[in-house]
């Protein structure tokens, strides 16, 4: 008798109890009105629900801070409508307001050639 032990794609270890999946592209990339329009068909992949939910904000702020620059096509749109969504709702409205922050039109007082901006990141040292 043979069995298959999970592991989870993010820790690395077995997985027993606290099993979940983690769509991989996350699932965010994907805006809702694109999903159910074309059904995309999305690899989950096993890991711990804590592990899956710890890398949640991370995901959270990679989508939303870099929005302004994809919004313009199809796909980005979709994921717009769903982030401005969450905001009117009064989600992640601290987020938001840190991601328009971190764009700059004039660094330093410099004007910036074809209507282009700098995005700051913030980096723990």
């Amino acid at each position: 008798m043979s069995y298959q032990v999970e592991i989870c794609y993010l820790c690395g270890k077995q997985i027993d109890k606290d099993r979940d999946v983690d769509h991989n592209p996350p699932k965010q990339f994907f805006g809702k009105e694109l999903r159910k329009n074309h059904n995309p068909d999305l690899i989950t992949l096993p890991t711990h629900r804590t592990c899956n939910s710890s890398y949640q904000l991370d995901e959270d702020y990679f989508v939303t801070s870099l929005l302004p620059l994809y919004q313009e096509s199809y796909s980005g749109r979709s994921v717009y409508d769903d982030v401005k969504k969450r905001f009117d709702e009064g989600k992640q409205v601290p987020l938001v307001y840190k991601m328009f922050n971190e764009f700059d039109e004039n660094p330093s007082g410099l004007i910036l050639p074809g209507d282009r901006v700098v995005k700051r990141f913030e980096v723990k040292e």
